[in-house]
């Protein structure tokens, strides 16, 4: 907007400028003239002849030469006027500039937030679908409590399980390497393969036992056959572990005491022979339960849960990012236009001022005018007098007529009033503020309505309702 109205105001080389009149230098005509002895030389031509009526060609001269000067200073003053009397006028053609770029910049808010809202439609259906499959998964399955732990697994799983299996490895190492020939090497390559499997399916015997907590009893039941179903593989793996290692050292043979430890788990399971083996027992049933209990309580105890309280969680973020992002634009786009109008009505006002305050002196300039035209009057009086009284004496015939004739350039009449332009430019300059004010203030309700038009997740969270309708999972949003 504000670019527009400093084009208006442009005025390249009609700029207006410090301007002063200067009084008629009679002294410099005379010299110049010499109406004496111009008057004495054609009296005694007996010129101009005495029937004439007009003047003669040295009274012509006498008139050009003060006429020109004043024809001058008339012009300047004329163009000094008109250019503040211009930039008055320009105050009503910025008005109408201003009206219409405020509703502009009313409409480009309007578009913005309008825009925002598509653009923020998606998160929002999300975060709404999201929502009410949470309060319809709660009703679904009685749950009256917020999901717990369900930040748990993933990375944090991985690296906790990592150190499960280095500690079993380190643990269980020393006892395999007696009797393996590749030493403490071979004993620790054993027990990692050991612990792999050890943490790995106890894990996943944890993970999936959380059925135990499900409503359904078929699930329920599940669930209780998974825990005991682990108790049999902690029981059975870690036994057939210890009579591996037994069989290892009397037979010296891995493929030979593979099969002798099936046998002996398979019908005296409880004979283990030493005290080493009896600790990979029990250290392979410590680190056992211990990945049985982390991968239960992995995630939420209750199965799915956890899952539906991070599509959640994921919605909520995504939507409060773009809500962010859609307050800082607004706020932003509601500062950048309020600026600019206010910017406008300053710029305005001070070319109105401007110009304003330039024709405070037109009184001052007039006066200055009105003594130089007085001179130029009185000048012209002066040379043609000096001319005709010298041409008088010189002849010998009768003087013509209009001799006795004064000469007078005629009245100025300063058609370049500007009280009625002060007035108006007054006028349309409060008008101008009064419109930028209501755009202003406008622009911030629409802003405060636009803000109240898009709540926070929290806002939405609480305002959410279930429904009747069956809520699926939401479908994912495509980065």
């Amino acid at each position: 907007m504000l670019a527009k109205i400093k084009q208006l105001f442009k005025t390249d080389a009609i700029e207006p400028r410090i301007y002063s009149i200067e009084q008629l230098d009679l002294p410099a005509l005379r010299d110049r003239l010499q109406p004496e002895a111009r008057g004495a030389e054609s009296g005694a031509d007996e010129m101009p002849a005495e029937t004439d009526t007009a003047l003669g060609k040295v009274e012509l001269e006498i008139v050009q030469a003060v006429g020109e000067p004043r024809d001058k200073i008339l012009k300047g003053y004329e163009e000094q006027i008109d250019t503040y009397n211009w930039r008055l006028m320009k105050v009503t053609e910025a008005r109408h500039e201003v009206d219409l770029a405020a509703g502009q910049a009313r409409n480009m808010f309007l578009q913005e937030s309008s825009g925002w809202e598509t653009r923020i439609q998606p998160e929002t259906a999300r975060l709404r679908e999201c929502l009410r499959w949470r309060e319809r998964f709660r009703e679904d399955h009685g749950l009256y409590r917020p999901s717990i732990r369900f930040r748990a697994g993933g990375i944090r799983w991985l690296a906790l399980a990592a150190v499960m299996v280095l500690v079993e490895s380190i643990l269980n190492g020393y006892l395999f390497s007696q009797k393996n020939e590749f030493g403490l090497v071979g004993g620790a390559l054993v027990a990692f393969l050991v612990s792999v499997v050890n943490v790995g399916v106890s894990s996943l015997f944890g993970f999936y036992s959380r059925f135990f907590h499900h409503r359904n009893s078929i699930l329920k039941l599940y669930g209780l056959l998974l825990i005991l179903s682990w108790l049999a593989f902690v029981g059975a793996f870690n036994l057939a572990v210890a009579h591996f290692r037994d069989s290892l050292i009397s037979l010296e043979d891995w493929n030979a005491a593979a099969e002798r430890a099936v046998e002996i788990i398979a019908t005296t399971p409880f004979n283990v022979e030493s005290i080493e083996s009896w600790a990979l027992v029990a250290i392979g049933c410590l680190i056992s339960t211990c990945a049985f209990l982390k991968g239960f309580y992995a995630d939420d105890p209750y199965p799915g849960y956890g899952m539906v309280e991070r599509e959640c969680e994921k919605a909520s973020l995504a939507y409060e990012d773009r809500h962010l992002m859609l307050i800082d634009a607004l706020e932003s786009t509601k500062e950048e236009l309020t600026v600019d109008l206010r910017d406008t009505d300053e710029f305005v006002r001070e070319c109105t001022t401007e110009a304003l305050d330039a024709l405070s002196g037109k009184a001052s300039l007039t006066k200055q005018l009105e003594r130089f035209l007085r001179s130029c009057d009185d000048g012209v009086q002066v040379l043609l007098a000096e001319y005709r009284e010298a041409n008088r004496v010189s002849r010998s015939t009768p003087e013509p007529k209009h001799f006795g004739t004064p000469y007078s350039f005629g009245a100025y009449e300063n058609t370049r009033e500007f009280e009625e332009l002060r007035q108006n430019a007054n006028r349309e300059q409060n008008a101008i503020s009064k419109i930028i004010g209501e755009a202003i203030e406008q622009i911030s309700e629409e802003h405060k309505l636009a803000i109240s038009n898009f709540p926070s997740g929290r806002a939405i969270a609480n305002a959410v309702d279930s429904g009747d309708g069956v809520v699926r999972p939401p479908k994912q949003i495509d980065e």
